[in-house]
């Protein structure tokens, strides 16, 4: 999913919250990614970070669903020794 991303749990409404996050536009937001019932944001770590991105994303989560659990992934694809053979 890139360098750094928050996941934002929305069921029954994860395509409204990823629709209005892309309408918004944040700087630093390099992608929203929707699915069944959540929504990924995928985001630049040099102008983010993940508590910051949290914060910020708070006023765009519906009240319905305001108690998800926030979920930090960090992934770094250059140092594993299968990288080359895994991509």
């Amino acid at each position: 999913m890139g360098d750094s991303a928050v996941l934002i749990e929305a069921p029954a409404q994860a395509a409204a919250l990823a629709n209005n996050l892309e309408a918004v536009n944040l700087p630093g937001v390099t992608e929203v990614v929707p699915a069944f019932d959540s929504v990924a944001v995928l985001f630049d770590p040099g102008v983010w970070s993940d508590h910051a991105l949290e914060e910020a994303l708070e006023s765009f989560v519906p009240s319905a669903v305001r108690s998800p659990q926030w979920h930090r992934v960090p992934v770094q694809l250059d140092r594993g020794q299968d990288t080359v053979q895994a991509c």
